[in-house]
């Protein structure tokens, strides 16, 4: 019997380096053929009804942004007709490939804000369990679209941490967004606009992952289990 299957729709980094860090649990990412032996089963950005964890993700964009606005949760104000001055967007996109190469046959337009800060929070039911900025890499970084395709990263520094986790209203709203979606898990982007106002740009259910989060999520997993 397998403890834990990942159920992806690709092999994802992400995915490689939860398998590697669940090592002392038995793991399988091949999930189809023995998802009916697991202990737990956890959807990681496929849709998947039968998973223990995260089952029902909503995989369209435009849909997302439709439920965190009708849960009343502060998002960019979107548009199905072409608006002037706003962004294209597909329904189904990753890593900001359609911002940085614009879409010629969009799903929707996003309003373009003015952020000043922009922060990645894991939230894992209920509660968040790890939170970092989104900082510069490179000196020709874009100026606004902050993707890893973009030279942008996301740092888990203490400082910056802990000068996010004052603000109260980055992590409400990552809560917030995470439960609006009816998700047991999602990383959160959060953007702080120029008049300070806190709004989510859009939850991850696939986020990419690093050492330090992996473990967050690795934790989190074995909790599940123990339960």
């Amino acid at each position: 019997m397998r403890d834990v299957i990942i159920v992806s729709r690709r092999r994802q980094p992400s995915v490689r380096l939860l398998v590697r860090c669940l090592s002392l649990v038995r793991v399988d990412a091949r999930w189809r053929r023995h998802m009916s032996e697991a202990k737990l089963t956890v959807a990681w950005g496929a849709h998947e009804p039968d998973a223990h964890v995260n089952a029902n993700l909503i995989s369209n964009k435009l849909r997302e942004l439709q439920v965190l606005t009708d849960a009343g949760v502060p998002c960019p104000c979107y548009s199905e007709a072409y608006v002037d001055g706003w962004l294209p967007r597909r329904s189904d996109h990753r890593f900001g490939r359609d911002l940085l190469e614009p879409t010629s046959l969009p799903s929707f337009y996003v309003e373009r804000l003015d952020l000043r800060a922009e922060f990645r929070v894991h939230v894992w039911d209920g509660a968040v369990v790890a939170l970092g900025q989104k900082v510069a890499t490179e000196a020709n970084a874009h100026p606004w679209i902050r993707s890893s395709r973009a030279g942008w990263r996301v740092s888990y520094r203490p400082e910056l941490m802990k000068a996010a986790l004052e603000g109260r209203a980055v992590r409400g709203r990552a809560i917030a967004a995470v439960g609006a979606l009816g998700y047991d898990f999602g990383a959160v982007d959060v953007g702080i606009t120029s008049k300070g106002k806190s709004v989510v740009l859009e939850v991850n259910s696939a986020p990419g992952l690093c050492e330090y989060t992996a473990g967050k999520y690795v934790n989190a997993i074995k909790e599940r289990l123990g339960r």
